[in-house]
């Protein structure tokens, strides 16, 4: 569990993308943040709580949520959301605009979805991004770090391969227990400032 700085997060902006973590739930008991980027400004996150998996897209303050239909199994199981563009094809120069979907998944099935008009274009947070707690002034409504309190594995978070690759990132992007980025002509350990990271990131072409 550990933070990545913004610049070698993945960049989700205006893009199709699912984020999947493999996480070992112990009991009905089990809470916490998978994945969070951003802060109280602006930001998403995506959480368990009262047994259900919650993702909540934050955008100046304003928060579109979606919890899931049904329990979070017990054991080990996959947890994510998927989103996608459902007006302009986000495959072409400019940013994708329109509506947006939001799907949670448990085990890659869908469990609950949301649609809402909007969505990261230019920024997300420069607050930088966490595994398995929400560090800073907290995404959602909870109380931070909200630290999971199952096992978490990895994090995946994955762009669809019909979009025009950005510069700044690749297909792939994992997360887990310490923090390193390589990304094309890049190579680098993400390190917090005034601290050292202790979540680990790879970028996959």
């Amino acid at each position: 569990m550990g933070h990545v700085p913004t610049d070698v997060a993945p960049d989700v902006r205006s893009r199709n993308y699912a984020i999947e973590a493999h996480v070992h739930v112990p009991d009905r008991n089990a809470a916490g943040v998978l994945i969070a980027h951003g802060d109280a400004t602006s930001g998403y996150s995506l959480y368990v709580r009262s047994g259900k998996l919650v993702h909540d897209l934050n955008i100046g303050g304003q928060h579109t949520v979606v919890i899931s239909d049904r329990a979070v199994p017990i054991g080990e199981c996959r947890l994510g959301v998927r989103v996608r563009h459902l007006g302009q094809d986000s495959a072409g120069p400019g940013p994708a605009l329109g509506p947006r979907e939001y799907t949670l998944l448990i085990d890659g099935e869908p469990a609950g979805s949301v649609e809402a008009q909007l969505g990261f274009v230019t920024l997300i947070s420069w607050s930088g991004l966490d595994i398995g707690r929400d560090r800073g002034s907290p995404v959602s409504d909870y109380e931070a770090p909200f630290e999971f309190t199952g096992t978490l594995s990895r994090v995946e978070v994955t762009m669809d391969g019909d979009q025009a690759p950005r510069a700044s990132d690749a297909r792939k992007w994992h997360g887990s227990e310490a923090a390193r980025a390589t990304g094309p002509g890049r190579s680098m350990k993400a390190r917090e400032h005034g601290a050292r990271a202790n979540a680990k990131g790879r970028i996959i072409n």
